[in-house]
């Protein structure tokens, strides 16, 4: 009798989801289909394999018109796709042209080659993880993709892991005879049903028979059984006898895992075959024709601990959540096949219960026992990182000192030092100071680096300097340390932001004084990229007109990194620039868009400006406003950047120009950081209207500030000449941030303008506000408040029509450098 749960199974694959049957051939247009397949060894194609923590692994070459590399990748007979391949690798084989479009990837297997005109986007942090646990199995080669069904739907294919490999053959005809005579005795055959791309063999279930199919697979270890028909036939566990596949009892064999089983059988799915399956039988499936030859490789031996752990992990509810039940099994098979996942699975438990430490100790102690000796430590970072999402620092200490432990015998040298460090934060968040420094002391040795090791130090110091409140020079010297740590701390993208805060801080305990970006640019000197100008520009009437060239440098603090390439490319570029060329030729401005991610120097004349110049993004320098040069490349790539925007720099300087741009302003300083005032007044003197009588150009003035302490994580610290305001005050034709019209009839404008600076800071502020909640995502607010000491004021004068800069000035008001020189 078919108990209602099976009964629904069957209805519910009648339903419209279902798709066509033999789907995996596809339309021949198909971006993912197997094209250009050749057989260059013979007329099949024998791939050694492995298996490795129930993943079947085969080694090969990937290549494109452009570059050939090893790769190693999974055999996943269920999977719907062709060729998945993880995104780094797609990148080193340049599979994608600078437009764009894809550029065709061949496969080169052992005897066989095949291309597919587009690969599928693999899952890169379960690659990642699997090549890290297991890089010694899988050599110097990573594993970087998985070869799906869509491919194995285009041979005969035989699996045979007892010989240690899978072979593919060109596909029979349709109609060709019954290859079981030719088969080793023994071998049964099946007529069997391709369908959604899937394999499915007759099954049949249990005391009563029941009819149903099993999905051939080959993408994991365990045969599941649908946990729900598992548990209406009274076998929660899996457990259900017999289980027949053609004439084989599979459960005199097999423990079936109870999951959730994702397809569906007219005749009810029961699940889906793994490598357990493979690792018993040749499988030899002729799809063309529906058959698959099962020949037995090994005598039937049932996995009692499989069974046993299936029993702790699921009851007639479902999945169980029963620490006792998973400590009896660990205790009872200490080293069985699943006996890790059944530790991993009761330290996750017992977390998410909030168990007390001695319990959690336990967990702990028996998932380091399972774990292989020499990924202890690696294995202790993970269960760190598990206890800090539950919000467990008190784990967090016990899981990484079990880790430090097996430090030494680590594979990864460096996982003992990354222990040492986290476990020294996490003491520091219990108050344990001590114990934390020590910790810190130690990954500095192995993590010189660091930023948030060094962050640790500077709040170990900070703290410390607390004992001493009665010693003032002590005090000062606890303080010196923490400021040194913090600094070092600065030029790290996790740190820095706050290592910034506490510079802050500490600085005022210190001197009662504000932080000095000069300061911080002399500490870490010679810790970040930088780059030089070897020459300096000497003025001729050969080289000059009186024209002062303007740099725009559009950027982003989160734009690529230091490794890829990104913002830094031009950053350093723009700072050899600054020290070839006199601020008295060549006036420079930066602004920082809101991509890729949101940046606290974003403001809304950055936006503004972008927009104006044709929607520029975070990569490109615009000279005199209308000669675009590249602003974003690797770090070494700055020389080649730097050259070509020189080059563009000197042509622009040959530009006659009608215009005079003069200022004269000064600083009103007030009490605290970030607080005063600018004022001024701005001329221009050249021509202004047009035959018509209509003006031809636009004045802005720019309020920047020279330098702006930000790591963001492009690799740049310090960003130079970083537009704050603009002080005209708009217009209405303009717009707020477009400058004035130079509509004069005696070809002279004076301008008055004032800026304070905390007016200047709000608005800032709630320019980011908006973006916020236009989607643009969350920012870190720091270096919002402008600095006085690094105040710069830039004029420039644009043609409306062409929106070529004219004329440029740079600026200092009055006092900037009077304060800078005080604060020193």
């Amino acid at each position: 009798m078919i108990r209602p749960r099976l009964l629904l199974t069957a209805l519910a694959a009648l339903a419209p989801l279902a798709l066509p049957a033999r789907a995996q051939d596809g339309p021949p247009s198909s971006p993912y289909a197997v094209r250009d397949a050749v057989f260059n060894g013979g007329p099949q194609a024998r791939l050694p394999v492995r298996q490795i923590q129930g993943r079947l692994v085969v080694t090969c070459d990937l290549s494109t018109s452009q570059r050939r590399i090893p790769a190693n990748l999974f055999l996943d007979f269920e999977s719907p796709s062709t060729l998945e391949l993880h995104n780094q690798a797609a990148a080193g084989l340049k599979a994608e042209s600078q437009s764009g479009a894809t550029i065709p990837i061949t496969v080169h297997l052992p005897g066989l080659e095949f291309s597919v005109e587009r690969r599928q986007i693999g899952d890169d942090p379960a690659l990642d993880r699997f090549t890290k646990w297991h890089s010694i199995e899988l050599g110097e080669t990573a594993v970087v993709g998985t070869l799906g069904g869509k491919l194995f739907a285009d041979f005969h294919v035989t699996f045979d892991l007892a010989s240690g490999e899978v072979v593919l053959e060109p596909r029979l005809e349709d109609g060709a005879p019954s290859k079981l005579g030719s088969l080793p005795s023994g071998t049964t055959e099946l007529a069997v049903e391709v369908r959604d791309g899937l394999v499915w063999l007759p099954a049949r279930l249990g005391p009563e028979r029941i009819a149903g199919a099993y999905a051939l697979g080959s993408g994991s270890f365990d045969t599941t059984i649908d946990a729900g028909i598992a548990a209406d036939l009274g076998h929660p566990a899996g457990d259900v006898r017999p289980l027949m596949v053609g004439d084989y009892d599979l459960s005199e064999r097999l423990a079936t895992r109870p999951a959730e089983v994702p397809y569906l059988h007219p005749d009810g799915a029961f699940g889906l075959t793994g490598l357990g399956l493979l690792e018993d039988f040749r499988v030899e499936i002729d799809r063309i024709n529906e058959r698959v030859y099962l020949t037995p490789t090994n005598a039937p031996e049932y996995p009692t601990s499989d069974l046993a752990y299936f029993e702790a992990v699921w009851d007639d509810w479902g999945p169980r959540d029963d620490a006792a039940a998973l400590e009896a099994f660990l205790d009872a098979y200490p080293d069985a096949r699943l006996s890790s996942e059944a530790a991993d699975a009761l330290f996750e438990l017992r977390l998410f219960e909030g168990a007390d430490e001695a319990a959690m100790a336990v967990a702990i102690e028996w998932a380091d026992a399972t774990t292989p000796k020499d990924l202890r430590a690696t294995a202790a970072l993970e269960r760190m990182s598990l206890a800090a999402s539950h919000g467990r620092p008190d784990v967090l200490v016990l899981a990484g000192e079990t880790g430090i432990e097996a430090g030494r015998d680590d594979r990864y040298p460096n996982a003992v030092h990354e222990i040492h460090s986290k476990v020294g934060q996490a003491q520091l968040e219990l108050g344990q100071n001590r114990e934390a420094w020590r910790h810190l002391l130690a990954a500095a040795f192995g993590l010189p680096d660091d930023g948030m090791v060094k962050l640790g130090l500077g709040t170990y110091y900070e703290r410390d300097a607390e004992r001493f409140a009665d010693d003032p020079e002590r005090h000062a010297g606890r303080l010196r340390r923490a400021f040194s740590a913090y600094v070092q701390a600065s030029i790290h993208a996790d740190s820095g932001p706050r290592a910034i805060e506490a510079l802050v801080r500490v600085q005022e305990q210190l001197e009662g004084s504000v932080l000095s970006v000069d300061d911080v640019e002399r500490r870490i000197a010679g810790k970040v990229r930088n780059f030089g100008a070897a020459t300096t520009f000497e003025e001729t009437v050969d080289n000059t007109t009186g024209k002062v060239v303007l740099v725009e440098f559009f950027t982003n603090a989160f734009y690529g990194d230091e490794t890829r390439g990104g913002a830094i490319g031009g950053a350093l570029s723009q700072e050899g620039l600054m020290q070839h060329f006199p601020e008295e030729n060549v006036a420079f401005l930066s602004y920082h868009l809101a991509e890729p991610a949101l940046d606290p120097l974003t403001n809304e004349l950055a936006l503004a400006r972008a927009a104006a110049l044709g929607g520029l993004g975070p990569n490109v320098q615009v000279i005199d406003g209308v000669g675009m040069q590249p602003g974003a490349g690797k770090w070494r790539d700055a020389e080649e950047i730097y050259s070509r925007v020189k080059k563009a720099i000197a042509k622009s300087l040959l530009r006659e120009t009608d215009f005079v741009l003069d200022v004269e302003a000064r600083l009103e300083p007030a009490l605290g950081p970030g607080s005063g005032r600018v004022i001024g007044t701005l001329t221009l003197d050249g021509p202004s209207l047009d035959e018509d009588g209509d003006p031809r150009f636009a004045l802005q003035l720019v309020l920047a500030e020279r330098k702006v302490l930000y790591p963001g994580k492009s690799g740049v610290v310090i960003h130079r000449m970083v537009a704050r305001a603009e002080l005209t005050g708009g217009s209405e034709a303009l717009g707020p941030q477009g400058g004035v019209l130079f509509d004069s009839d005696d070809d002279f404008l004076e301008l008055d303008f004032q800026a304070d600076l905390d007016s200047i800071r709000l608005a800032n502020e709630a320019t980011l506000e908006e973006l916020i909640d236009a989607g643009a995502g969350p920012v870190r607010r720091l270096s919002m408040e402008l600095d006085p000491t690094q105040l710069v004021l830039v004029a420039f004068v644009r043609e409306l029509g062409t929106g070529q800069v004219q004329q440029a000035l740079v600026f200092e008001p009055d006092g900037v450098a009077e304060l800078r020189e005080e604060q020193r």
